[in-house]
Formats: structure tokens, sequence, C-alpha cells
């Protein structure tokens, strides 16, 4: 009987369509439910600044940040093979902090300068430094070279009294000359003034600038009727420049041929301080940053995790580290039975710079009770690096028995941007929305 009604129904349903549309369905039943809130902030974003929370907390952030810079940033512009790292010493390799024997003879104590000695330019010399470092490698102790290597790479020896012929004519060593004494056919052919004005008069120059360089008397000789005999003032200034100039020579070329194989175990196809190591980065290292020498990037994740771990112990704790993102924008919901819900938060932002560590941004989602302000809910924290914080989505999940059918509920948005030391970090928010899907379990 029962089959012969429903089969009936059919077929009175088929042969006039009318009378199974007599009543109409108004909506389908739905699981699921989603809502937006959207708040943008226009030509006025809103900036989220650096938050302190807790000593230990803030030490770690600083150490984590402090340790990327030195691995990420400074060792590679910088390795250890540019420096010198014994319990005893830092320094930078091939200079005064590696040995004091430098200091004496760097760029700044050079005696002679091309602008106001036209000897050192003429004629033109190209060291060859393969040649010139030779010697050098042969040595265990370099500074075991400086005799043979002052002969090499000798152009400031031009700069000294009697050393050349050069403008103005300077030397008495020219003409018919037999040691230090010349015999010549012009009583006025060398000048009674001699070499080159030097950048250290205390070391090469003697008062031979103000003393006769040459006694002119009559010779014999009448193809050459005067000679020239230099003056005892003179061949002391004569010695001490070239004593001088021959020291600063051993010991430029030392320090060049030590620049010239700095870090060959580490690049042996292009060794070389010039090559290898960044002189900004190595002044930092060795001046201001001693802690970077024992850093590497286990330290780092290491340093990253103690931190992350206090700041998840401090929200557990009365200590709160999260701050709202903005205090007006608030979604607000009341529960339905069997319901769990999903909430979805999304940032656009953008730093006010990218510091030259790596830093993270920390946002998440409190849930709360409205009338009792109780917490019913944290969700996981999502971070993200500052140099790619120009979006922010993440989404979390409140299952059914969190919430109680009836009751009214707050969700707000948290962020939190740990303090660095020195940094003055911020972020502007451009806009901010929350997604919220109901699902009827």
């Amino acid at each position: 009987m029962v089959a012969f009604v429903l089969a009936f129904t059919l077929l009175i349903s088929l042969v006039n369509p009318a009378y199974a549309q007599s009543g109409s369905i108004k909506y389908l039943p739905r699981n699921e439910d989603m809502d937006t809130k959207i708040k943008s902030y226009g030509s006025s974003p809103r900036t989220l600044r650096e938050i302190t929370c807790g000593d230990a907390m803030q030490a770690y952030f600083n150490r984590a940040s402090e340790c990327s810079y030195c691995v990420q940033d400074l060792k590679p512009a910088c390795p250890d093979c540019c420096l010198v790292l014994t319990p005893s010493k830092r320094a930078i390799r091939c200079t005064t902090g590696e040995d004091t024997r430098y200091e004496a003879y760097d760029s700044a104590n050079v005696a002679f300068e091309s602008t106001n000695c036209p000897a050192l330019n003429y004629p033109v010399y190209t060291p060859n430094w393969d040649n010139i470092c030779s010697d050098w490698n042969k040595f265990t102790d370099h500074w075991d070279t400086g005799a043979s290597m002052s002969r090499q790479n000798l152009v400031q020896q031009r700069g000294c009294p009697g050393y050349l012929d050069t403008y103005p004519r300077a030397s008495f060593n020219t003409g018919d000359c037999r040691g230090d004494s010349c015999e010549r056919d012009d009583r006025d052919a060398l000048p009674s003034n001699a070499g080159c004005a030097s950048r250290v008069p205390a070391q090469v120059t003697s008062p031979y600038q103000s003393l006769p360089c040459f006694n002119i008397s009559p010779n014999t000789d009448p193809d050459y009727p005067w000679e020239y005999e230099p003056t005892s003032g003179f061949i002391g200034a004569k010695n001490k420049c070239l004593n001088y100039t021959n020291t600063w020579n051993a010991y430029t070329n030392i320090r060049e041929c030590c620049r010239r194989v700095v870090c060959s175990s580490k690049n042996p196809q292009q060794p070389g301080y010039d090559q290898n190591c960044d002189n900004t980065s190595c002044l930092v290292r060795i001046n201001s940053f001693p802690a970077c020498d024992a850093y590497t990037a286990q330290t780092c994740i290491e340093l990253y995790d103690s931190a992350i771990d206090t700041l998840l112990q401090s929200e557990k704790s009365a200590q709160v580290c999260f701050k709202e993102i903005d205090p007006s924008f608030v979604y607000s919901f009341v529960a339905k039975s069997r319901e769990s819900v999903t909430v979805i938060w999304q940032l656009s932002t953008k730093p006010a710079f990218i510091p030259d560590a790596p830093t993270y941004f920390f946002s998440k989602i409190k849930v709360f009770e409205r009338d009792s302000g109780a917490l019913v809910h944290d969700s996981i924290i999502h971070q993200k690096s500052l140099d790619a914080v120009y979006s922010v989505f993440c989404a979390t999940h409140i299952s059914g028995d969190v919430l109680e059918p009836g009751k009214a509920y707050l969700v707000k948005p948290y962020y939190f941007l740990p303090k660095i030391t020195g940094k003055d970090l911020s972020i502007d928010v451009n806009s901010i929305t929350l997604i919220w899907i109901r699902i009827r379990e």
C-alpha cells in the first residue's frame, strides 16, 4: 500500500509539476557561514612600535639579532682568515695590530709623494710582485727578508738627494764621477740644493738643505776644470734618506706580500686581502664586535630558539608581551550550538626600514568572553621576518567545546615587535582584515 502511494505521488508530480511546487522553499539549510571585517587606514597607517618585555627575553633577542648580523653579514664580508684571532691578539692581517713594525712604515709615513716629487713619476715603475714576493715566501719569519726586499721597488729612493739625476738636477752622480766626487766643465751645472721635500723631515732630511751641497774647487784636468766634492752634511743627508727609504721599501714590500696571501687556504684560486676582505667589516669586527668571533649559524639558531621559548613562557605567565594592534578593531559574535570557528587574520604592512640583521614581527588572535573578559582562546604565534613582512596571513581554529552557545565573544588581533637595542624598529599597518568561518559540526 505504501509503495502504491509513493508511486502515485511521483506520477502526479510528473504529470502536473505545479502540484509539487505549490509550497516554495525560502533558503537551503547550510552547515557553514562566513563573515569579514576590514579596517583600512588609508593615508594614515597605524604605526606599531617595539615592545620591551623582560630583561631575559630582551637579551636573547638582542643576541640573536647581533648573531645573525655577524654570521650573515660580517663574517661573509670579513672571514676569520682576514684577521689574527688569538687569546692575546685580535687584529687585521698585515697591519700594525698584527706587528708593530708595520706602524713606522705605513702609508702615513711615506717619505715622498709624487705630487711634490716629480722624480717618483719617471721613469714609470710597475712592481713585479711575483718576483718581489719570491724572497718573502722563503722565510718563516718574513721580517728576515728585509735586507733582500729593500733592493726592490725602489721608487722612494728617487727623492733622496744625490740618488738620481732628476728635475731639478739633484744629483752629483752625473758627468764624469769617481766615487762621491764629480768633475764637470760647468761650474753651475749642479745646484746648491738637492732632493725632494719630505713628508717626514725628521726621519729623512738633514740641514743639507740650508748648507752647500758641494765644495767646488779648480781641477787640473783642462777638460773638466771644476771638481765637485760633496759636503759632509750632504753625504749624511743622503745616507739618512737612503736608510729610511730602504727600510720603508722593505717593510712595505713585506706588508704587500702578506696581503697577497691572505685567505689563500680559504680561496686558493683568488687569494689576497683585497679579494676576500671588506676592510670596513673587518674594522667593525676588530674594534666593536669581539663576540662575533665565536658566533656560528648554530649559535644563532639556539639564541633565537631561546628567545621564542622565553616569549612563549611569558605569555603563559602574568607577564604579557603582546599588545593589541588596534583596540578599536574588534569582531564580536554569539556562539551557536555544535559550532566551531576558524579565524583568519590578514595584515597589509610596511616596515619603517629593513634592519641589517634578521628581525621578526609576531602576531596572533585572542578570543575573550564579552561579559566576563575571560580569555577562552589564544592562537598560535605567527612570525615573519621584517624584510618580508609586507603581508601577514594566518589562521586559527576554535573548537566547538570551547564556545558556549548563546554567549557573546570578542576577537582581537595582537602583535609583538621585540625591542632591539639601537634599532628603533616600527611597522606601519595599512589595513587589517578578519575573516570568520563558522562551521556546524
